[in-house]
């Protein structure tokens, strides 16, 4: 029982520990261009639906 209180404790202050970390300062991103998907899917050829 005592192990399990040592191991409880010792996660708990790893997770305080990461809480607590400081952050270095972010760098400005760079411009990013927008990003374009393309969905194809199967229709037939005399179709005239956007598909």
């Amino acid at each position: 029982m005592k192990i399990k209180f040592w191991i409880v404790l010792a996660i708990a202050f790893v997770f305080v520990l990461g809480a607590c970390a400081s952050q270095p300062a972010a760098e400005k991103p760079a411009e990013a261009k927008p990003f374009r998907v393309a969905v194809v899917m199967p229709s037939t050829i005399n179709d005239l639906a956007f598909s």
